[in-house]
């Protein structure tokens, strides 16, 4: 353009990492692997990808394979022209979208069967554990036989934080005589969400990990200590969002006074809102039964609260920032 410019440009990432962590070593002197874990083991299970939990607002899917992601774009538009007289016009704006994600199997520790199930203080005449989904030739569970005798309490995660923002920057200059002007205005929106869910497992120690279950027998009760392999179905649940805005005028000048003398003038003001809300949570027993681990963390909108009603704590918080006549000359 024969008086200015437009430019845009667009930056896109769809960025996956998977997470391999803590490894069950064993002789700090020396660290090795425990028996039965080699350098191609990892705590990540297939057991544990795109599987469902229950809660009280319905089925939770974990998508273990997302491990660390970045999926966003970037849209930047600059545009310039000029007007004339010794005055220009620029714009810049930004647009931002980003789905951020964390997923990953975390172990806790790893410990000999007996000494977790001991540790689990339970009164019981007998205990059995074996496999959540490895099955015999005619689909009977198999009973836990991992040569190391090891088990790993563990926790399978989902934390998504969509992002997002919108920039916008005016600026006005010009040029008359030996005196130069400049306004400008900047408008900013930044949001942002967490939503965290937090489930107990238990997994063996082997290169190739499986889920485990547990149940208790006293007399004709039964406890169901996990359930598919969960501890917790969630454990941690957390449901919150916030926003910024800013938005700040600028305005200055310089003014050739004299040959010797030129007096810089500068105005600029800022007003920043901030706001964070997030649900209260509570326990809930999922199947209600008392000798079970079907528990869950829950949004507390059960109860006596109406079906559909949200319960939630919010902070809001204004600030403003003016800075006026700062004056400087020079002679």
């Amino acid at each position: 353009m024969a008086n200015g410019y437009i430019r845009a440009s667009l930056k896109y990432i769809d960025d996956h990492n998977q997470f391999i962590l803590d490894l069950p070593f064993q002789n700090p002197a020396d660290p090795k692997y425990v028996p039965g874990f080699s350098d191609y083991g990892s705590f990540n299970s297939a057991e544990g990808n795109h599987i469902r939990v229950p809660t009280p607002a319905g089925g939770l899917e974990l998508p273990l394979d997302n491990g660390l992601q970045t999926k966003g774009y970037w849209l930047t538009a600059d545009a310039r022209f000029d007007l004339g007289g010794g005055w220009n016009f620029q714009n810049t704006a930004q647009v931002m979208q980003d789905n951020q994600e964390w997923n990953a199997i975390v172990p806790f520790n790893a410990l000999p069967a007996a000494t977790w199930v001991t540790s689990l203080g339970l009164t019981a005449d007998s205990t059995k554990l074996y496999f959540t989904n490895v099955v015999d030739s005619v689909g009977g569970k198999v009973p836990f036989n991992t040569p190391n005798g090891l088990v790993a309490p563990g926790g399978e995660w989902h934390v998504a934080k969509p992002l997002s923002a919108f920039q916008n920057q005016v600026q006005l200059h010009g040029q008359v005589g030996r005196n130069s002007y400049a306004a400008g205005f900047y408008f900013a929106n930044y949001t942002q969400e967490n939503h965290w869910y937090f489930t107990d497992i238990l997994t063996n120690v082997a290169d190739k990990t499986h889920f485990l279950d547990l149940l208790a027998f006293q007399g004709a009760n039964t406890l169901f200590v996990t359930k598919n392999g969960f501890r917790n179905f969630l454990s941690l649940y957390r449901n919150a969002e916030g926003q910024t805005t800013v938005a700040s005028p600028t305005a200055s000048a310089s003014l050739q006074l004299s040959d010797k003398v030129r007096a810089d003038i500068g105005f600029r003001a800022e007003w920043d809102v901030y706001v964070q809300s997030a649900e209260n949570t509570s326990s809930f027993n999922l199947d209600g039964v008392a000798a079970s681990s079907a528990t869950s963390i829950a949004p507390s909108t059960i109860g006596p609260r109406p079906a559909g009603s949200t319960t939630r704590w919010r902070l809001k918080r204004r600030s403003t920032r003016r800075r006026v006549a700062v004056t400087r000359c020079r002679h």
